[in-house]
């Protein structure tokens, strides 16, 4: 679910691994059931041999924290203000577990972002969103029980693409795996995104 930029000849080895982890194979030795129980994080940095984005998670690590938090769903909260220039949101949790799981994940989609490593490249929102990356400027702030996430573009068709992921993931929350398997609807340039409160706890 979460490959990254790779040679076509390793992609399709890739995507067979990914969905054989996804039908339920055993975690991984970096999977959240060994991750710091405070922060989320593996006890030592999951990178892979010669990986071509320093810093940034193995593919089996973030698809693991992923897939947990969409099993977690009704336990998350979001906050999303949509602005002229991009996205304020708030993502957090009640349960001690899943807010390092939502810290954990958010920091490791920052890390992507910042170096272009791809995620859901089926997905033609994320796909544009992650060739874009450096049109994008991001800040990840923690919370008490998450985090805080002020995502901006000049470009306005870049923008669209922040308000349609902030959607997406607001879907995610109110659904779960049920929407995980369906690409982001689109929102396209113009009209500013009323605010969104989704999950519960508002």
């Amino acid at each position: 679910m979460w490959p990254r930029r790779l040679p076509a000849l390793v992609l399709p080895a890739l995507l067979a691994s990914t969905l054989a982890g996804c039908a339920g194979s055993s975690p991984a030795p970096d999977s959240p059931s060994n991750a710091d129980a405070t922060t989320g994080n593996p006890p030592v940095a999951a990178a892979a041999v010669d990986d071509p984005y320093p810093g940034v998670n193995t593919v089996g690590y973030d698809r693991n924290i992923w897939q947990t938090l969409l099993s977690n769903h009704e336990k998350i909260r979001r906050d999303v203000v949509f602005t002229e220039t991009g996205v304020e949101a708030v993502t957090e949790s009640d349960d001690p577990k899943i807010t390092a799981l939502i810290k954990n994940h958010a920091h490791a989609m920052h890390a992507r972002m910042k170096t272009g490593a791809s995620v859901r490249i089926w997905d033609p929102v994320f796909a544009e969103l992650f060739a874009n990356y450096q049109k994008v400027t991001l800040t990840v702030t923690d919370t008490d029980k998450g985090v805080r996430i002020v995502e901006s573009s000049d470009d306005p068709k870049v923008v669209a693409l922040l308000w349609s992921h902030a959607a997406g993931v607001n879907d995610f929350v109110r659904r779960g795996h049920d929407s995980s398997a369906e690409a982001t609807k689109r929102i396209e340039p113009g009209e500013v995104p009323e605010r969104e409160r989704v999950g519960q706890g508002w």
